[in-house]
């Protein structure tokens, strides 16, 4: 089809530069992208793409750096905001995967979820507060619920579920914490560690707690 442009002020507003692309919203996407298939809609969504292609940002400066990175979902203010490279990301909430630079097949759920993350990969972190809000390269690491393992910087193959289980965590890997709490008072560095149950913690690696030992 052919272009089309609608315009506020000096600014477009509403344009399908590129195949198959739709733009809404005053600077989102540009007029020299080489990128396919991608929707901004909200202020600056997708304004820096050059040859990405298949992203959805929905939401201001939503995946506003974008260059390269592809087939990346981004719904919410800011969400993938420093995404420059990273693939098949999924972000739903303010910020979500803010600072994700080169990340990729990563999935935050909720406001700031994962939004420190720059380079980890194949992450999920579902709940509010900011869940593995504060990784950055760890990977693999599944976290699910209110603040669940939001200390975690470079900790690989962890699994939380509950409110704020895992919270001590940091530099730990293939840990398991599963309750409310569960976790949260551990050491920072534990491996092979598991606690279940509401407030259950662990003090050694490679050990197993099943009740609230506190």
């Amino acid at each position: 089809p052919s272009l089309s442009i609608i315009k506020s002020g000096d600014f477009n507003l509403l344009h399908n530069f590129g195949i198959r692309s739709f733009f809404a919203g005053v600077l989102a996407g540009n007029q020299s992208m080489v990128g396919i298939e991608n929707t901004g809609l909200g202020f600056s969504a997708l304004n820096h793409n050059t040859s990405g292609e298949s992203n959805t940002g929905v939401g201001s400066n939503s995946l506003v750096a974008n260059t390269s990175g592809t087939q990346n979902t981004a719904v919410g203010a800011f969400s993938l905001y420093e995404n420059m490279s990273g693939n098949n990301n999924t972000a739903i909430g303010a910020s979500a995967l803010l600072k994700n630079t080169i990340g990729s097949e990563n999935i935050a759920i909720g406001r700031i979820a994962l939004g420190a993350n720059t380079a980890g990969f194949a992450n999920v972190a579902n709940g509010g507060g900011g869940s593995l809000r504060k990784n950055t390269v760890g990977n693999e690491n599944v976290a699910i619920g209110f603040s669940s393992l939001p200390n975690n910087i470079s900790g690989n193959s962890n699994t939380v579920i509950g409110s704020s289980a895992g919270d001590a965590n940091a530099t730990g890997s293939n840990n398991t914490f599963i309750g409310a709490r569960a976790g949260s008072l551990s050491f920072s560095w534990l491996t092979n560690a598991t606690a279940v149950g509401y407030n259950t913690q662990v003090a050694s690696s490679n050990s197993l707690i099943l009740v609230d030992n506190v």
